[in-house]
């Protein structure tokens, strides 16, 4: 089985949990033979997840996980490029170095989620509420927070915003000057 991909999965949304391909311990996101790493194979849980699930290093690229559970999932390395992630539940997720670059996150619940180093290029982050959030070295790097919340956002490196835009009812933390370090304010 050459690589890991769930563009052909069966992801099934139930209401409040989730349906996924897993990976056993020690999976990587870029493997040439699953079987090396995940001696068993790959599974698919259908079971109410007990647990937040963990899919760590998991190549989830252009996954339709529209209004998906995963509060407290870990996420950790997962390359989520072009994933379908709006209204999705990810309320204090473990997400530190994921790669989120053009995904859909619009309405998502980030709020408390660790998002260190997270690759954010070109999401649309709009009515998101990222409020608590953790973004130290996140690249935020043209996205769009129109509508987002953003207050309590601890550990932000704005600078990291430029070019990210906002609107007037974009809640930002108070002090910051979204000219200053390069936000482009759309008007409605």
């Amino acid at each position: 089985m050459k690589g890991l991909m769930l563009s052909h999965a069966r992801l099934l949304v139930l209401p409040i949990v989730m349906a996924l391909a897993l990976v056993g311990p020690g999976c990587v996101q870029k493997i040439d033979d699953v079987s090396e790493v995940c001696p068993t194979g790959l599974r698919t849980v259908e079971d109410p997840l007990s647990e937040a699930p963990d899919l760590s290093c998991t190549d989830l690229r252009g996954a339709d996980l529209k209004g998906a559970d995963l509060g407290e999932a870990d996420l950790t390395g997962a390359d989520l490029t072009g994933a379908d992630l709006s209204w999705a539940n990810l309320g204090e997720a473990k997400m530190i170095k994921a790669n989120l670059s053009g995904a859909d996150l619009s309405g998502a619940n980030l709020s408390g989620a660790n998002l260190t180093l997270v690759g954010l290029g070109e999401a649309d982050l709009s009515g998101a509420n990222l409020s608590g959030a953790d973004l130290r070295g996140a690249n935020l790097g043209e996205i769009n927070i129109i509508k987002a919340i953003l207050t309590g956002s601890g550990n932000l490196d704005w600078p990291n915003l430029d070019d990210a835009t906002y609107d007037s009812t974009t809640q930002l933390p108070p002090g910051i000057d979204p000219t200053a370090i390069g936000m482009t304010l759309i008007s409605e």
